[in-house]
């Protein structure tokens, strides 16, 4: 939901009901009465009658991953109102209250960088409160270049193909290895592996570290990603699996400093939980 409260006496406004988070910040200069930079595309969702004043307080709050949703499974906020008794705050506002002015702008799928049907993530949703452009997420980039054929022309990777040939040394690929969506992308393994391939590599020059993921996905999903990464080694002839740590490890957020030291020693040293010899 995207909340406007606090309307000066005079105004009168509503809220483009097709509206994206991109708008937020077209919006927030629409209230100030400032115009946009050239280089933007998107436009205020606010149309109506504005007092305009450069110096007008915004407060913008932002409620991390709370969005609409009639499904009451896993719907956290429409348990906490049923538990309450009454609507939410959030929700009242939502339809009204205190004068407010609201709508439910998009956050996912192509209208917001996204691939079709994508849902939105925390990290990009901040770049797009502030963009006031159409920005596609580094997903749908690289997911064009590879459909373009563009892919492994990129100068830095074919530097890095030409170092690796010249010397005889071996090109790490590590990663999350999942179909969220979020922090990883079959496709996109597939064509570094096709890429290294046609780059002149052999499968002893390409060491692969994937990543499990168990966040974006069910957390037993990972042995089928791991069959499946396995099958596309054999099948471009290039790469072969030396080390597997969760994301939780790895890419621990929470200052798990253990959890990091074991997946650094795995890469560096060569240490881990547990060893298989493939015979």
């Amino acid at each position: 939901p995207f909340i406007v409260l606090g309307a000066k006496p005079g105004e009168s406004f509503k809220l483009d009901p097709a509206m994206a988070i991109s708008d937020m910040a077209p919006s927030a200069l629409a209230l100030r009465g400032i115009s946009m930079p050239d280089s933007w595309d998107r436009r205020s969702a606010i149309s109506g009658e504005i007092v305009t004043e450069k110096d007008r307080k915004i407060l913008r709050i932002i409620l991390d991953g709370y969005g609409l949703n009639e499904d009451e499974y896993g719907n956290s906020m429409a348990h906490a109102a049923k538990r309450k008794g009454s609507p939410l705050r959030m929700d009242a506002w939502y339809n009204g209250a205190d004068g407010a002015v609201s709508a439910a702008a998009e956050a996912s799928g192509t209208t917001c960088g996204y691939p079709e049907g994508v849902s939105g993530t925390t990290e990009f949703g901040h770049v797009l409160f502030d963009a006031g452009r159409d920005v596609a997420t580094d997903l749908v980039l690289i997911d064009r270049a590879v459909a373009a054929g563009k892919f492994a022309s990129n100068a830095a990777f074919q530097e890095a193909v030409a170092a690796v040939k010249e010397r005889g040394a071996t090109v790490h690929c590590m990663g999350v290895l999942s179909n969220g969506l979020v922090h990883s992308s079959m496709q996109h393994v597939e064509a570094l592996l096709k890429a290294l391939r046609d780059g002149g590599l052999s499968g002893s020059q390409v060491s692969l570290h994937p990543i499990s993921d168990g966040r974006d996905v069910p957390g037993d999903s990972s042995p089928g990603f791991i069959e499946w990464l396995e099958s596309k080694a054999t099948e471009y002839g290039v790469g072969s699996i030396n080390s597997i740590w969760g994301r939780a490890w790895g890419k621990d957020r929470d200052n798990r400093w253990k959890r990091i030291e074991s997946a650094f020693r795995s890469l560096s040293e060569g240490t881990a939980f547990l060893h298989v010899q493939l015979l």
